[in-house]
């Protein structure tokens, strides 16, 4: 599958949705037998998750850097339109990023 262009063409077409991960239960019943499955192709649930978050984590993080860059274009555009400074903008960014930086660190599970 080349994930690099299905995540750049998410991006190009400014996809802001869910993102979702498909498991086999093999435990429900004949679910796997039915589609062909015939071994516990998701014996360890929770460590499906980690890797599925670990694959998808750099696409993700790559897409809103390039929406946070965008933003920031902006932002700068329309500060030196008003009159506003450099320096009061680079004050703001710093805010943000600080903001950013917190909420991270707030979400990341504890090691």
């Amino acid at each position: 599958m080349p994930w690099d262009t299905v995540f750049t063409a998410l991006h190009e077409v400014g996809f802001d949705g869910p993102l979702t991960m498909e498991a086999y239960n093999s435990s429900v019943d004949d679910f796997a037998y039915q589609r062909g499955m015939f071994h516990n192709v998701c014996p360890d649930g929770s460590a499906f998750v980690r890797r599925g978050l670990e694959f998808l984590k750099p696409y993700v993080e790559r897409d809103v850097e390039q929406r946070y860059d965008a933003a920031i274009a902006t932002i700068r555009a329309t500060a030196a339109q008003f009159g506003i400074t450099e320096a009061d903008v680079q004050a703001e960014i710093r805010a943000v990023r600080e903001e950013r930086a917190q909420r991270a660190r707030l979400d990341s599970p504890p090691q």
